[in-house]
Order: C-alpha cells, then sequence, then structure tokens
C-alpha cells in the first residue's frame, strides 16, 4: 500500500498530535494557522491512518540570516521526519518531491535545507536528489523544543546548507 502525501487540515491535529514529534515549543494548531497566514505548508504522509511521516516548507525563505541574504527566493525545506520503521523505502524522497512540486507551481526556481553535520545519512540523500552543498558551509540552526518535563530548550546544531534548483 502507497502511502497518501498531502498538505496538512486541520482535521489532522489529533493524528498529529499522536505520530508527529513536536518541536518548535508550537502546538500543531499554531502551525497550521500559520500555514493558513501562508507562511508555511506542512506536508504528511499518511498510511493506514497513520502519520509516518512529515515536513514543512517555508516559504519566506531561509531561517539563517546567513542563508537569507544567499537564497532569498529559495522556499526552506525543515522538519523533515520520517518515522523510523519507514526509513530507507523512498518515504524521504517523496516527501521532498510533493514539497518541490509545490515550490514549482508557486513560481519558485530553487528550493534549500539545512542538514546537521551529525546526520550524514540525510545529507546522503539530499546528494542523491540533487542537492547542491552551497557557501554557507558552516552555521549553528537553533530552535525550541519541548522537553520531557513541560519546560522548552533550545537545540544547537552545526549545519550546512544545501540549494538545489528545480
Amino acid at each position: 500500500m502507497e502511502p497518501l502525501i498531502r498538505t496538512a487540515r486541520h482535521s489532522d491535529v489529533l493524528m498529529m498530535t499522536r505520530d508527529i514529534k513536536a518541536s518548535w515549543g508550537k502546538s500543531f494548531e499554531e502551525d497550521l494557522a500559520e500555514q493558513d497566514a501562508g507562511l508555511h505548508s506542512c506536508f504528511i504522509a499518511i498510511l493506514k491512518g497513520e502519520i509516518i511521516g512529515s515536513g514543512f516548507i517555508r516559504w519566506a525563505g531561509p531561517r539563517d540570516e546567513v542563508a537569507v541574504q544567499l537564497f532569498p527566493e529559495a522556499p526552506e525545506i525543515y522538519r523533515l521526519e520520517v518515522r523510523q520503521e519507514f526509513r530507507s523505502k523512498g518515504l524521504g524522497t517523496k516527501l521532498i518531491a510533493a514539497m518541490e512540486a509545490a515550490a514549482r507551481d508557486n513560481g519558485r526556481h530553487s528550493i534549500s535545507l539545512g542538514v546537521d553535520y551529525e546526520n550524514p545519512r540525510a545529507y546522503d540523500l539530499y546528494k542523491r536528489l540533487g542537492f547542491e552543498d552551497s557557501e554557507l558551509t558552516e552555521y549553528y540552526d537553533e530552535y525550541l523544543y519541548p522537553t520531557v518535563d513541560g519546560q522548552t530548550a533550545t537545540a544547537r546544531d552545526l549545519c550546512r546548507y544545501l540549494v538545489k534548483q528545480i
């Protein structure tokens, strides 16, 4: 059975809360309100009533200040995640393809993303999909995440920035 890949809807919030790890210190309701405002799009992959993968595309371009200077028109893929048991089965490729198609449909000619140096599998996937290393070879991606005790903490990951012409 092939997963369904589409943008998330407000009716998906319960499923998202159950199946996707929250991050950025926001609720999925807030994420979808920002999607309604045109800030980003949340893509989900659904199989047998469960979300098995997800990712966001930020329409305003990169989140990093230097990347914004270098690639102001390139929407950024972020929070790309595939559940462990569905990795290495082409799902990440399909999610990225859906986001690339949405970017093309929105008149964009390139797309971008950051990848953590500690995630060589993701880097290899992006390179296979045609993403190229940019001149932004090192930057820190900082983001909020909820801790197990209900607090919010800041993560800081050393990343490199990749860009693809679409």
